[in-house]
């Protein structure tokens, strides 16, 4: 690994070189997490933390104290703690304890997503410069929590063993979900593979047929026509392999699901199949337009040419 050239991916964006020095200063700003992807040469990538050294030094950080329940006295305490509702500082450096370790240093942008993303719930331990110790995530951050589901259900005069059934139920559907979802993933690969190696076979035969077509006049598409129908396969040949790319987006997003089963990563995935769907769709009506088109067409000439013979 050099040290000087570091790769950071992350959405499908990938930035770099960077050096180790710039890197760590990036996870100390909280700008790069463990859901980061690094590589050093931009084609086999590691999650963030499994890269090198950079979130096991991290990880312990000596400034936070150990992650570990408040006591009700600590929990009452507000004598050094922030006022809640306050606005969160983008420079301040946010550390919360889940998937079993503590994860941070990370900005207020950084910790938001993880709450949107349900890593980080109400009773997960969150920490910051100015608190005291450990704290739940709801009393810090309130304005990002709503009312709990059974709260919610007492105020409807629902019963709390309906709700967490149906909170089980919830929970079972969404495994089932991700388990449906990442079941495909290597048929979803295969075709798309397939698909791109078809494509590039096809590109070749229709660069050649429109290179040797054109001296060979006894070719069904030879002479002046081997243009036209090299061009028109190319653009087919285009086409597929666009969609071939929505597939391996989609795939790669399966990938990511597989590995952290939470909504954030099925919503993605979701909405990556919703978009390979619909260029298909966008792609076939143009075609049928086409083709309509050109049997419009078609028929005109032929009654113009009847005319004509009349």
């Amino acid at each position: 690994m050099s040290d000087d050239r570091i790769y950071i991916r992350f959405k499908g964006k990938t930035l770099g070189p960077l050096s180790s020095e710039k890197v760590r200063g990036l996870i100390r700003r909280g700008q790069i997490t463990r859901m980061h992807e690094l590589s050093s040469d931009a084609l086999t990538w590691q999650r963030a933390e499994e890269f090198g050294d950079f979130f096991r030094s991290a990880s312990s950080p000596t400034h936070a104290p150990p992650a570990s329940a408040p006591t009700a006295t600590q929990t009452l305490a507000e004598s050094s703690s922030p006022i809640a509702g306050q606005d969160a500082d983008d420079g301040v450096e946010w550390y919360a304890h889940f998937n079993g370790d503590n994860q941070g240093p990370m900005n207020p942008q950084t910790l938001l997503t993880w709450v949107n993303s349900g890593d980080v719930r109400r009773d997960t331990l969150v920490w910051r410069a100015g608190l005291d110790d450990w704290r739940p995530a709801v009393e810090v951050l309130p304005e990002h929590f709503s009312a709990t589901p059974n709260e919610s259900a007492a105020e409807m005069g629902y019963s709390s063993s309906s709700i967490v059934g149906a909170d089980q139920a919830a929970g079972q559907l969404s495994a089932e979900i991700c388990e449906r979802f990442t079941n495909h993933r290597v048929w979803v690969m295969i075709l798309s593979v397939l698909g791109l190696v078809l494509s590039g076979l096809a590109v070749l035969y229709f660069i050649t047929s429109m290179i040797v077509g054109a001296e060979a006049k006894w070719m069904p598409f030879g002479g002046s026509r081997s243009v036209v129908y090299g061009l028109t396969g190319l653009l087919f040949c285009g086409l597929s392999i666009a969609g071939e790319v929505y597939l391996l987006s989609y795939a790669s997003s399966l990938k990511l699901l597989a590995r952290h089963r939470d909504r954030l990563h099925l919503r993605l995935a979701a909405n990556r199949l919703q978009s390979f769907w619909r260029y298909c769709a966008i792609v076939l009506v143009a075609i049928v337009i086409l083709l309509v088109g050109a049997a419009v067409l078609l028929m005109v000439m032929a009654a113009a040419a009847a005319n004509a013979v009349t």
